[in-house]
Parts: structure tokens; C-alpha cells; sequence
């Protein structure tokens, strides 16, 4: 069931201005303004939010009888490193 999930996460970082950093179990971790600034980084991630949110509300899990897929979406803004 994972493997499609990160396959629509990967597909979808396609189209923002967003690195994977790192996918472990269930987390899914993307970054965007580093390590090259880009203005626009928080806009990005938001949008990119957003998308995986609509994405999976489409999907249904066939072994779960009409159960969907809930995402826990944390943003964090601000320096990287001090």
C-alpha cells in the first residue's frame, strides 16, 4: 500500500519547487528554499500540502472497506541552521 502513496508523493514533488529529504516507514520528509534559497519556499510547501491532501482523498484502499487515507502534515518555517 506504501509503495503507491510514495509513488503519488514522488510525482507530485514534481511540479513545486521541493527536495525529498528523506522517506522512513510512514513519514515522508520535503524541504524547499534549501539548500539554495528560494523566496517562494513556504508558498511551495503549502501548495504542495494542499495537492497530496486532494490526491489521496481520491484514492481509495481497496482491502479497507471505504476507509481513506488520513495525512499528518506538520510546517516548519525558519532558519535551518543558526
Amino acid at each position: 500500500m506504501y509503495f503507491f502513496y510514495y509513488s503519488l508523493f514522488d510525482t507530485a514533488i514534481d511540479k513545486y519547487h521541493v527536495y525529498k529529504v528523506e522517506t522512513i516507514r510512514e513519514s515522508y520528509m520535503v524541504s524547499s528554499g534549501v539548500p539554495v534559497p528560494h523566496p517562494g519556499h513556504a508558498g511551495e510547501i503549502a501548495h504542495l500540502s494542499l495537492h497530496l491532501l486532494l490526491a489521496v482523498d481520491e484514492y481509495n484502499i481497496p482491502h479497507t472497506f471505504g476507509k481513506r487515507l488520513k495525512l499528518q502534515i506538520g510546517i516548519h518555517t525558519g532558519n535551518v541552521v543558526v
